[in-house]
């Protein structure tokens, strides 16, 4: 994953995409809101991860 991510964000770069890194928001809490052999998360995961594209999408936005 690390691997594919920094190739992707080095090309997002390049073109001047802005990238939000969901992996890098939910490692530290994989054990806790992952499933075990499942891509999926348990609700809590998914809210984590919600947060994390909302604060994302909010960072991109023109200040007011």
């Amino acid at each position: 994953i690390a691997t594919y991510n920094a190739i992707a964000a080095k090309v997002m770069t390049e073109f001047g995409v802005a990238t939000n890194d969901l992996n890098a928001a939910v490692s530290p809490e994989v054990a806790r809101v992952g499933r075990p052999n499942d891509v999926h998360f348990t609700a809590e995961g998914s809210a984590l991860l919600g947060r994390a594209v909302a604060e994302s999408v909010a960072a991109q936005l023109p200040k007011r």
